[in-house]
């Protein structure tokens, strides 16, 4: 018998200030689930580093902050939602792969430190538009 009640918290995953605040107010977190993500496909002659930070944002700084403040609790489990791009890449989304790459090497880091990390590699959810 499990007494787990997961609770779908919304804040800006990037913003360090609003997922301390989550942390503070929800001080028995058992784990994590980040599955943010956007997209701004654009070849690379056409990439802007806007279009690179807007996908970036939330993959990358929501894991990186998610990583940080996580180590307050001790969670059983620390999952990232990234995608089959990380691998395989994909017409135009080079700022997604690297970004997904990020989720892949941040759990393969938490693991070989002995901390709890999966990082799943979606492949295309049908209507979603994403991979």
């Amino acid at each position: 018998d499990f007494d787990v009640r997961p609770d779908v918290v919304k804040c800006d995953v990037a913003d360090p200030c609003q997922v301390e605040a989550v942390f503070e107010k929800h001080r028995n977190i058992k784990g994590v689930i980040h599955a943010a993500g956007v997209l701004a496909d654009r070849t690379i002659p056409n990439l802007t580093a806007d279009d690179f930070h807007f996908v970036y944002r939330p993959k990358v700084l929501g894991a990186r902050n998610l990583n940080t403040f996580v180590h307050t609790t001790a969670v059983d489990f620390f999952v990232l939602f990234s995608s089959v791009a990380s691998g395989f890449g994909g017409a135009g989304q080079a700022n997604y792969a690297a970004a997904n790459g990020f989720l892949d090497a941040l759990a393969q880091e938490r693991r070989q430190n002995g901390l709890p990390a999966a990082s799943i590699r979606w492949g295309a959810w049908s209507g979603g538009g994403m991979a």
